[in-house]
C-alpha cells in the first residue's frame, strides 16, 4: 500500500516517526506537503496532528473522480470545544468556522492552494471549532474514509455527535526514552507550554504549595527554561522523580506527556481526567484532586520504592500495549475495512525497534 503522510513542516519529527513506522508495518510511506500538489499513485492519505489545515489536500481529492481518489484517514489528536455546549450550537458554530476557513483559500496554479488574508481575523482563532467543522465537511463531501480518535472518551464523543471513530491510541515510540542511570535529582518536573490562564494559575498554586513542603519543581515551558527535545529531553526525564500533568481545559487529553514519562520511567501524577487512557490509578499513574496534589506529590517524592514500582509498571504496560505501531495499525485497519481497500493491514503485536 502506498500511504501518503502529511508533513506539516519539512522537519516534522512526528510525521517522520509515522512514516518510519508505516514502513515497518509493510507499507510504502510517502511524505506529503499539505500545501503542495498531491503525489500521484497514492492508495491512502493520512492526516494527523499537530494539525494544520487539510483543505489544500482535500480540494485536490475533491477534484479527482471517486474511483481514482486515495482513501483519506484522519487520526484526530487535536482537542475540541467544551462538551458542555449544546450539540446543536457546537455543530452550527463549527460548520460556520470551517466554512470561513474554506472561503479563505485561493487557488495558485492547478493544484496549489494558499490562504488569503481576507478572513485572517477569523482564521487565526477558534481552532477547536475548526477541527470539528472540517471533520463534518469531509464527511459530508464523501472524502473521509476513516476517522480514528486517540482516546476512549473522544471516540465516544465523536460517535455521539455523528462522527463514528475507531480507537487508536497514539502511543509511545522507543526512541523517546532510555535508561541512562542518572540520579533522579528533580523532584517534580513540568514540561510543555502553559497555554491557558487555567493551567498557569494551577501551576503557580501547586509550585508554591510544594515549596512550602520542601519539594522543588523545575518548569520547562519555553519561558522559564527553553524547550528540550531528543536526547536532551530524555536526559531531563531521566532526572525527574515525578512528571506533573495539569489540563489546559478539564476535558482535554494530554496523552503525549504520559507516554514520554513512561518511556523514561518517570512517575506521572495528574489531576483527574476524563477516561482518555487505559492507565489504572495507583497501578500505572496516580490521579489526585487539585487540593490533594501537593501532598500526594510530596509523598511519592519521598517514597522511592513505591514511586519506582508505579513508574516501572507504567513503562512495562505502555511498551506492551500502547505503542505507535499498534495505534497506526488500528488506523490502517479502519482504512482497509472500507469497500475496495487495497489490502489488509498487518496488526502490530508489541513494541517496535527503532530503525537503524
Amino acid at each position: 500500500m502506498r500511504l501518503g503522510i502529511s508533513f506539516w513542516t519539512p522537519q516534522d519529527d512526528i510525521s517522520a516517526l509515522l512514516a518510519e513506522t508505516a514502513e515497518q508495518l509493510g507499507q510504502t510511506a510517502v511524505a506529503v506537503d499539505p500545501m503542495g500538489p498531491l503525489p500521484a499513485g497514492l492508495d491512502a492519505l493520512l492526516i494527523h496532528g499537530p494539525q494544520g489545515s487539510p483543505l489544500p489536500l482535500a480540494f485536490q481529492l475533491q477534484a479527482l473522480p471517486a474511483d481514482e481518489r486515495p482513501r483519506l484517514a484522519v487520526w484526530q489528536t487535536e482537542q475540541f470545544w467544551n462538551p458542555a455546549w449544546p450539540t446543536w450550537l457546537a455543530r452550527l458554530a463549527s460548520d460556520a468556522r470551517a466554512a470561513v476557513e474554506r472561503y479563505g483559500y485561493q487557488r495558485h496554479g492547478q493544484a496549489v492552494w494558499q490562504r488569503s488574508n481576507r478572513w485572517s481575523k477569523v482564521t487565526r482563532r477558534a481552532f477547536r471549532l475548526r477541527y470539528f467543522g472540517e471533520l463534518r465537511w469531509l464527511r459530508r463531501t464523501g472524502l473521509l474514509t476513516a476517522l480514528a480518535a486517540t482516546s476512549r472518551w473522544m471516540a465516544g464523543f465523536l460517535a455521539r455527535t455523528g462522527l463514528p471513530a475507531s480507537l487508536a491510541y497514539f502511543g509511545v515510540y522507543p526512541c523517546w526514552g532510555a535508561d541512562l542511570g542518572l540520579d533522579r535529582d528533580i523532584d517534580v518536573l513540568w514540561v510543555g507550554k502553559v497555554g491557558t490562564d487555567r493551567r498557569q494559575k494551577l501551576l503557580e498554586q501547586v509550585r508554591s504549595a510544594l515549596a512550602q513542603r520542601g519539594i522543588t519543581m523545575v518548569v520547562v515551558d519555553g519561558v522559564e527554561h527553553p524547550y528540550v527535545f531528543g536526547e536532551a529531553r530524555t536526559a531531563l526525564l531521566n532526572r525527574a522523580k515525578v512528571v506533573l500533568n495539569l489540563l489546559r481545559q478539564p476535558w482535554d487529553n494530554h496523552s503525549l506527556r504520559f507516554f514520554l514519562a513512561a518511556a523514561n520511567r518517570a512517575m506521572v501524577i495528574s489531576e483527574p481526567t476524563l477516561p482518555h487512557l487505559p492507565y489504572q490509578n495507583g497501578v500505572h499513574v496516580v490521579y489526585a484532586g487539585l487540593r490533594e496534589l501537593p501532598d500526594v506529590m510530596t509523598h511519592y517524592c519521598r517514597a522511592e520504592a513505591e514511586r519506582q514500582r508505579i513508574a516501572d509498571e507504567m513503562h512495562r504496560y505502555t511498551f506492551a500495549e500502547l505503542t505507535v505501531a499498534k495505534g497506526l495499525s488500528n488506523v490502517l485497519s479502519a482504512v482497509a475495512a472500507t469497500p475496495g481497500a487495497p489490502q489488509a493491514m498487518p496488526r502490530a503485536t508489541g513494541p517496535i525497534a527503532r530503525a537503524g
